[in-house]
């Protein structure tokens, strides 16, 4: 009897998928196909409880399932959709607006509402097509190195069920023959205090930034659980912001400023504080230019400060830096992300 063939990972009709849901159990139906990176998907996961019970002697007598989750993640470089879509989904805020064939999408932390976007993710592989609903990212890290594109990691959390036998649909993607792309940009980390949009960055700060990511950390309550199997919802509850990077090590004034506030002893109190900022832009594609990501921390704190002193193989010396913000009463996050949907993210049928 002649057996089947086997499947690969990288059949042409796999896609991953996400939809932004106008809300709670009400699946998404426009979905956006991402140019997916290895260690994306979900995995649908079983919790079971083994128990001793009357008559059955020394083994098992009973075994039932207590619980059912559907979470993951998504991993992608920075397309220009895909970047507004994932980060609108980790932030909760944009506000549009159009000039010569260019949306400027201004997505920021501090969602006026206090909710999370929910989402409905599909994936699909081999013969088998698989959704699950309420998704909310709990965590997404942006990274950028040297020589690459940047990296985006969107860890969700599944509010709903997951379920198989999914209609199928051929992905199509986005068109741009590259995303946001390192090289080309520019990135700094400063040690001189908050900065506004736009400032120059002053003595104690570093434009030779090897790499750099910033972490979105969603706290959500993932254990609302009623008479389902399934998590009845997901819930935001506390939001924090972390960026980390290497720097070259050319003088000691990046150094002192934070490790001694600027002088020669360390300094009680307050952390130092400073800023974060990325730009980049596309040029021209699709016959509409400027298409361009930017990234700006106004005001972090240094809560880690590392260099590779004293090696006698010889290396060259860098700093690794560790920051996190804190509220000032402005927005923590604030990207910019120019690109041609023209819709508002906050709209399912964008």
């Amino acid at each position: 009897m002649a057996l089947p063939a086997g499947r690969v990972t990288n059949d042409p009709a796999n896609y991953f998928a996400i939809a932004l849901q106008s809300a709670k159990d009400t699946a998404g139906s426009t979905f956006y196909y991402l140019k997916h990176l290895d260690g994306s998907g979900f995995d649908v996961a079983v919790d079971a409880s083994s128990e001793r019970i009357g008559g059955s002697g020394k083994e098992i007598g009973l075994r039932y399932r207590m619980k059912v989750t559907g979470d993951g993640q998504y991993v992608t470089y920075a397309d220009p959709d895909a970047t507004g879509r994932i980060l609108y989904a980790a932030l909760g805020a944009d506000v549009i607006s159009a000039a010569a064939g260019i949306t400027t999408h201004k997505i920021f932390s501090g969602s006026t509402t206090g909710v999370l976007p929910y989402q409905t993710v599909q994936q699909n592989w081999a013969d088998e097509t698989e959704q699950t609903t309420n998704c909310q990212i709990s965590d997404l890290k942006i990274e950028g190195e040297a020589g690459h594109p940047v990296k985006l990691t969107a860890q969700f959390v599944s509010g709903g069920s997951p379920v198989a036998g999914v209609a199928s649909a051929a992905p199509t993607r986005e068109a741009n023959p590259l995303p946001y792309m390192i090289p080309g940009g520019s990135v700094a980390i400063t040690a001189t205090g908050a900065l506004t949009v736009g400032a120059s960055l002053g003595g104690a700060s570093s434009l030779q930034v090897t790499k750099w990511s910033l972490d979105i950390k969603n706290t959500l309550d993932d254990a609302i659980q009623t008479v389902a199997l399934n998590r009845e919802d997901v819930l935001w509850l506390n939001a924090d912001y972390d960026v980390d990077g290497t720097l070259k090590y050319i003088d000691k004034k990046f150094w002192e400023a934070v490790q001694y506030g600027g002088a020669t002893q360390v300094p009680t109190g307050a952390l130092t504080n400073g800023a974060f900022t990325f730009f980049t832009n596309l040029g021209t594609v699709g016959g509409a230019s400027n298409q361009s990501l930017t990234i700006f921390l106004p005001f972090v704190e240094f809560t880690s400060l590392k260099v590779n002193r004293l090696d006698p193989d010889g290396k060259t010396m860098y700093i690794d830096y560790v920051a996190s913000t804190r509220n000032i009463g402005t927005q923590s996050v604030q990207c910019t992300v120019a690109n041609l949907t023209a819709g508002n993210y906050n709209n399912p049928a964008t």
